[in-house]
């Protein structure tokens, strides 16, 4: 009785004694808060970087996939850049290669956008991308119908 289940898949797990159907969506009915922790959409990952760009290099604006793409702080790090969204652009690795630790400018790459947080779209984006799609549907149904946001 600790969480509830908004929707289940059409599979069953079977025990000695019973057939439960696996939930693919719960809620959790209490929730203990663990200390101040960022939110899990802050974080520059590639995936998260690479999303938000439309998987383009902010740089040449090439077609980059999560193999090809590569994250690319705009203040460098060894610069005092920080490690976060408005600081992070998806990059191809020549690119990448090409500014190393230097401002674009004083390689002559000028950035086409901007980096900054992401949408409530993309962060629905990020969550679908990574789940199969009878999992998207499962939450996105859950999403609209309890009409909840991410963050």
């Amino acid at each position: 009785d600790r969480a509830r289940s908004l929707a289940s898949y059409d599979d069953v797990v079977h025990s000695e004694s019973a057939e439960l159907p696996i939930p693919a969506v719960v809620i959790l009915k209490n929730y203990a808060r663990l200390g101040r922790r960022r939110p899990a959409f802050s974080f520059p990952t590639k995936r998260n970087v690479l999303i938000r760009d439309g998987f383009m290099c902010a740089y040449c604006e090439t077609s980059l996939t999560m193999g090809s793409g590569t994250k690319d702080h705009v203040i460098p790090r060894a610069r005092g850049g920080k490690d976060v969204l408005d600081n992070v652009v998806a990059a191809c690795k020549q690119c990448n290669g090409l500014k190393a630790d230097k401002s674009p400018g004083e390689v002559g790459l000028t950035l086409k956008w901007q980096p900054r947080m992401l949408t409530d779209e993309e962060k629905i984006e990020v969550i679908t991308k990574t789940h199969k799609s009878f999992e998207r549907s499962a939450w996105m149904t859950c999403l609209k119908k309890m009409d909840l946001s991410l963050f």
